[in-house]
């Protein structure tokens, strides 16, 4: 169950990343909040 957990969050992790990277070099202004609103959900989700 924990290695299962483990696994889940650090996929939420690189896509999170991923979805960061890709904003930064699309789009620079609006990378922030792209960044912002997907740790938030990745964090409600890992939490809830």
């Amino acid at each position: 169950m924990k290695v299962r957990t483990a696994m889940t969050v650090t996929n939420a992790l690189i896509m999170t990343f991923t979805m960061t990277w890709i904003a930064v070099s699309n789009f620079k202004y609006h990378s922030i909040t792209l960044m912002t609103i997907t740790s938030t959900v990745v964090v409600w989700w890992i939490t809830s």
